[in-house]
């Protein structure tokens, strides 16, 4: 990073498997908590986005500081994992022919 920062990544990866000759997108609003140990919310971050074959992920680039993650005092880490809570409410679901409408 330009300001020396090291930070964590959190993405949500649509994986619709793909009817042969058929193409997807799916308009959708998320949610991801980082929770502590105790499962509070340690911080959450929303979005939304359209995904479809040729773009199934999107997420938060610079989520957390790296060091915020692994200070001992904000209680992330336990056994080496971190917790995710994930919500996800699909808006809209579009199938069609591949290259048509």
């Amino acid at each position: 990073e330009k300001d020396g920062a090291t930070w964590a990544s959190l993405y949500l990866h649509c994986a619709f498997e793909a009817l042969s000759g058929m193409d997807w997108r799916v308009r959708t609003k998320f949610q991801l908590n980082l929770l502590r140990r105790d499962g509070t919310c340690f911080k959450s971050q929303q979005g939304s986005d359209v995904f479809h074959k040729d773009e199934s992920g999107w997420g938060f680039y610079r989520c957390i500081p790296w060091d915020d993650l692994i200070n001992a005092e904000n209680q992330l880490i336990s056994d080496d994992s971190i917790r995710v809570e994930i919500s996800v409410a699909p808006e809209q679901v579009i199938w069609t022919k591949a290259g048509g409408k």
